[in-house]
């Protein structure tokens, strides 16, 4: 039996070196585009430490406003929910939902 010789073939080609700013920029668009795409919700919650209503944007820990009184915080995150295209979550402040949507 003969044992044939196998040959490397090695590529000539040299690698394409990539511009590690060009790269990053286009990653940085790719998420930009996808973070404006994503729907917002505003979520109105009781703080229990001076019973104010706080107004938030969801996964966020920033309070945008607060209000003394539901009816306030209801009444301003729709008039800010109409105009981003966004959802409103009311939080429950009694009973045994509280803490949960409405």
């Amino acid at each position: 039996m003969e044992k044939k010789k196998e040959k490397k073939v090695i590529s000539k080609e040299k690698p394409v070196k990539t511009d590690k700013k060009e790269s990053t920029k286009k990653i940085d668009k790719e998420v930009s585009k996808e973070s404006s795409n994503t729907p917002k919700a505003y979520h109105v919650v009781k703080r229990e430490s001076d019973k104010k209503r706080c107004v938030k944007l969801a996964k966020g820990e920033k309070v945008i406003k607060t209000f003394d009184t539901k009816v306030e915080a209801e009444d301003y995150v729709k008039v800010m929910a109409k105009n981003q295209g966004a959802t409103v979550r009311m939080h429950a402040s009694k009973g045994k939902n509280k803490g949960r949507i409405q």
